[in-house]
């Protein structure tokens, strides 16, 4: 790289010293996005030179930019040595090479002024077919000053070498997102230790192996993570909703995702809820929670824009004051009941009262007989809702009629119930904004009408 004719440091710098640029030894090479290419030597006299593609730069030690840049690029080298033990072969483009530009491999994302690794999206690196289980080392991650997302998902992580554990990354002060999903993880001290990293916005716990066992007092230090804004702990299986007291102290929290988490309601603990002021989206399905007094303690969250409760067993407790509750969501856009054997259609009153709702999901429930979509308050109407699923609910009878609520509707889904009625025009055909309706597996006669 270097050419003829070019002046040498010397003639430029005199402090640097007078030597033959054809001794000069490369001994790193860098891109950076400043410059077309950067060449750090080391000439006879211990000293450091570079050149970018117009000038000589000399020092007597290495600036500390570029000694960083070189720490992270061997910590890369070290982390994938640790990702692919016994045997691996995953990263091949992560090469001991001093031509290779880091900041160019594959799963890794650069800061585009300074070239620091600020993401490292590592889910499911490590091969299936040679993998042991991984044990969490923080000393490769501690490197990556400016790192903000850190993927570790699906790699049979089980536990962390000692004095090497997440404790350590509270030192990583721009480290925002963390994803941990998908692994083995059994101990839930973790919790302690992740409590300590005040930086997070996202963190990813899902499917791991907590269990029925975890030590509660490991959440004490989840209120401390005053920027958190989604939290994802589901099917781990903690069975113990006392968790919630700990995680209502996030007030920062956006999302929050429970589902298969939780099977012991106490009530006591779901009042908590009200107190995330900011929460937008909750999931607790998957939990076989029997009780709808829950729902009056998620009516308080003024804020909540989503909610999943598919796949409980809301229905075997069904009680309607309970469902009143959500009425009072004035922000719910989505709402999942499916899968909680329902039997009582009057839910729908009241449901019928939340005139935000953009979604609305019923599938296989029980509602039975005769279904009447009118709300119950006349002047609330769901006239905002695009998708609405009453599929698999032993309906025998709609009143068509009531369909013209939905000025707005997109999807409906009425499949897999027990119709064997004519399809009427009138509602149908008021539904202007309608793209897909799904009618197979009932027993309705005639045609659909000419609108459709």
């Amino acid at each position: 790289m270097l050419q003829k004719g070019i002046e040498t440091p010397g003639q430029l710098f005199p402090g640097c010293g007078s030597m033959n640029w054809r001794n000069l030894r490369v001994d790193w090479e860098l891109e950076l996005p400043l410059v077309k290419w950067v060449l750090i030597g080391l000439g006879p006299n211990g000293r450091i030179f570079l050149k970018d593609n117009t000038h000589w730069h000399c020092w007597n030690v290495i600036p500390n930019e570029f000694k960083a840049m070189m720490q992270e690029r061997i910590a890369l080298l070290h982390l994938k040595a640790s990702i692919n033990y016994p045997n691996g072969n995953s990263l091949p483009s992560w090469v001991d090479n001093k031509s290779s530009n880091c900041c160019q491999w594959e799963r890794v994302e650069c800061n585009n002024t300074s070239s620091r690794v600020i993401q490292l999206s590592l889910n499911q690196t490590r091969d299936w077919e040679s993998r042991k289980e991984w044990y969490f080392n923080a000393s490769l991650f501690l490197p990556f000053k400016e790192i903000k997302t850190l993927e570790l998902s699906g790699n049979a992580l089980v536990d962390w070498v000692e004095n090497e554990g997440f404790e350590k990354l509270s030192t990583l002060t721009n480290l925002e997102v963390l994803d941990l999903s998908s692994n083995w993880i059994n101990n839930s001290k973790i919790l302690e230790f992740i409590g300590g990293i005040p930086s997070l916005k996202s963190l990813n716990l899902e499917y791991n192996s907590f269990g029925s066992s975890v030590d509660l007092t490991s959440f004490k230090k989840f209120s401390t993570l005053t920027n958190l804004e989604v939290l994802d702990l589901s099917f781990n299986w903690i069975d113990n909703s006392e968790i919630l007291e700990f995680i209502s102290g996030i007030s920062s929290l956006k999302s929050l995702n429970l589902g298969g988490c939780l099977s012991s309601v106490n009530f006591t603990s779901f009042e908590k809820l009200s107190m995330l002021i900011n929460l937008e989206v909750l999931d607790l399905s998957y939990n076989s929670i029997n009780n709808s007094k829950i729902l009056e303690f998620i009516g308080g969250i003024s804020s909540l824009k989503s909610l999943n409760l598919q796949d409980n067993s809301l229905g075997s407790s069904a009680n309607l004051t309970s469902f009143e509750k959500l009425s009072i969501l004035i922000n719910l856009e989505v709402l999942d009941l499916s899968y909680n054997s329902i039997n009582n259609s009057k839910i729908l009153e009241f449901i019928g009262g939340i005139s935000s709702l953009k979604s609305l999901n019923l599938r296989d429930n029980r509602l039975g007989s005769s279904v009447d979509l009118t709300s119950r308050n006349q002047e609330s109407k769901l006239t905002n809702l695009q998708v609405l699923d009453l599929s698999d609910n032993f309906i025998t009878n709609i009143i068509w009629s009531s369909l013209k609520e939905f000025s707005s509707l997109k999807v409906l889904d009425l499949s897999w119930n027990y119709m064997n009625e004519s399809i009427s025009i009138q509602g149908l055909c008021e539904l202007k904004t309608l793209q897909e309706i799904g009618l197979n597996s009932n027993g309705l006669k005639g045609q659909l009408p000419w609108c459709l």
